[in-house]
This record gives C-alpha cells, structure tokens and sequence, in this order.
C-alpha cells in the first residue's frame, strides 16, 4: 500500500520537534493500530511507523535533520510518501532461521532454564518470591545479613509504606512503588523518579 498527500509540518508542542498528521484511518486501512513505513518527506527518505500517539489522528515524526534537508520547518508545506515498509523478500530456510533463533538466544541458565540474549543475564531463578522474607532466604547466604539491614533502614525511612514484591523485588510502596532493592552479583537499589523530595531525604 502507497499514499501520497500535501500537509503542513507541525510542532510537537514547545519542543524542537515536528511531525505531520496522516489524514487516513491507518487501522481501517492496515487492521492495525501501528504502520511500519518506508516514508519520504519532498522525496527525502526516512524510516518509520506511523501510529496515534494520544492523538484522535495517526501522525508520523519528521526529524531535525530531514527538516533541514529539504530546507523547511514548522508550518511548512511537504509533500509526504508512505508505504509499506520494505521486508526480506527471499523466504528464510530452516538452517537460515535456526541461525536467527540461536544469534537471538545467546545464553540459557543452566538453574532455570529460561533464555536471554546477553550472556550471563542478571535474573532471579526459581520460584517468584510472595514475601521479602522469601526473598532474602532464597538469597546467597553471604548476602542475606546485608539485605536485612537495607530492609531495616528502609522501614525506618519509610514507615508509611507497604512492603511487598514488584517485579521480584523486594519494593517499598504508597501510591506507587518508591524504590526496590535487590541481590544480584552485588546489592543494589532502584529509586522511582517520582519519589517525593521529603522522602528521598530520608533515604
């Protein structure tokens, strides 16, 4: 599928960042809510999807760069190319796709059994824990004393929040999650931006 229309560039808010708006009913066209596209912008080539983004409109990026290629900006008139993004045309044999799936999967854990595509992957093993007291005893023996003392430290900081297991880990939680903590080759915490600044100076 190919569509060809005039629109004008548009400014994504105060940003320095610009997209057009498609005037076509990408899902009524496709069946989808997202449309990977070879585009060209004044026949300047550019890869990218057209989808909504919050947007009663589907819409499409149109970079800093490719802006100053074809010499225009916000409020501009171009003439837009989309069109179904150009795929492998030659069908993969077996070898070919088992090549893919092995350069995909890297590395399988020889506890768990589960795969990932960097080496040695960082991941908890077994069971999910429903406690942090699960969490800390299934826990390198080494490591547990030291876990408990951030459980410590973090109850006396934060004695208005839930203790439970998010993405499990150990996580502290009063509206949303506050920080986690976790042992993996070392101890460590993951802090939510949204942390209040009363809180995090506790912390």
């Amino acid at each position: 599928m190919e569509l060809k229309f005039r629109t004008k560039i548009l400014q994504n808010g105060t940003m320095d960042a610009a997209y057009v708006e498609v005037p076509y009913d990408i899902k009524q066209l496709t069946g989808k809510g997202r449309w990977l596209v070879d585009a060209a912008f004044d026949g300047v080539p550019y890869r990218g999807q057209v989808v909504k983004m919050k947007t009663p409109f589907y819409l499409v990026g149109i970079t800093k760069a490719i802006r100053k290629q074809i010499g225009k900006t916000f409020g501009d008139e171009v003439e837009v190319t989309l069109k179904d993004r150009e795929e492998q045309k030659e069908k993969e044999s077996p070898q070919s796709t088992e090549s893919t799936e092995q350069r995909e999967t890297v590395w399988t854990c020889p506890e768990c059994g589960r795969s990932f595509k960097k080496k040695d992957q960082s991941h908890y093993c077994g069971k999910k824990p429903e406690t942090i007291d699960e969490y800390i005893q299934a826990q390198d023996p080494k490591k547990q004393d030291d876990l408990n003392t951030i459980r410590v430290i973090l109850r006396n900081a934060l004695p208005e929040a839930t203790e439970k297991i998010s993405w499990s880990m150990p996580t502290y939680w009063k509206d949303h999650n506050i920080i986690h903590f976790a042992a993996q080759k070392s101890i460590s915490a993951c802090i939510q931006d949204r942390m209040p600044f009363s809180i995090s100076k506790r912390i």
